[in-house]
């Protein structure tokens, strides 16, 4: 993370570069997630997909001449400030996905989230979840490869107005929910509504990844605490 505390004034793309790029990153992130799965025939560690393609756009950066600083992942001004926005964000996102998640509840098939099961009472899965899942591959990777790579790309793509960055928000949030496929129609839609809070809270803290990296992960630490203590 660069010690850089302002963000950076970004460039238009031209609209085929940047959506090559978007394409590019979202491919990239469902053959790492296949191929680990694949590897290793476990499902749940097929989240290490995405760190992995993050890692891979991480060189395609540095070939246009870019960082992830570039994109937002830089220092904070305040410490106590990024980590207190990262709780409210956390607390909003949450609220969403909940919320619809009732709104929802009865209306699709329920998917069979069996593999899940595993999760229950096993003290060494929780602390995986709570700490790699939940850090690295959906608080970082998730965060850098959805609000900073995708939306910016896209919002370059649409010229950087205002109803470029409200698009891109919305767009990203689609995309955010369609990589949730395995929760079916009502967990992509909450998956989804987490996506658009987050794009959101990534514009008002001035483009800045790590309150919505520490919102993302701490979600992810409740949600494998529920499972962890047996409640579906």
């Amino acid at each position: 993370m660069t010690k850089q505390t302002s963000p950076v004034v970004l460039k238009p793309m031209a609209w085929w570069a940047a959506l090559l790029h978007i394409v590019a990153a979202f491919l990239l992130m469902v053959v790492c997630i296949l191929a680990i799965t694949r590897i290793t025939g476990n499902l749940l560690l097929s989240v290490l997909g995405t760190p992995l393609a993050v890692v891979a756009l991480t060189l395609l950066l540095r070939r246009c001449g870019e960082s992830w600083a570039d994109l937002g992942f830089r220092k904070p001004r305040r410490w106590s400030v990024a980590v207190g926005q990262g709780a409210v964000i956390a607390v909003v996102a949450l609220s969403v996905m909940l919320g619809l998640q009732l709104m929802l509840e009865g209306l699709f098939k329920t998917p069979d989230e069996s593999f899940l099961d595993e999760l229950r009472g096993n003290l060494w899965l929780y602390l995986y979840f709570v700490t790699v899942v939940s850090w690295l591959a959906q608080g970082l990777g998730e965060e850098l490869l959805f609000r900073g790579f995708i939306m910016t790309r896209l919002a370059q793509m649409f010229r950087l107005n205002r109803t470029a960055w409200g698009a891109a928000v919305l767009i990203q949030g689609v995309l955010f929910g369609l990589m949730h496929g395995y929760q079916g129609v009502a967990g992509m839609i909450s998956a989804a509504g987490a996506g658009v809070v987050f794009g959101i809270a990534y514009l008002m803290t001035g483009r800045n990844l790590l309150p919505c990296v520490i919102a993302h992960a701490l979600c992810g630490m409740v949600l494998s605490s529920v499972l962890y203590f047996g409640h579906s």
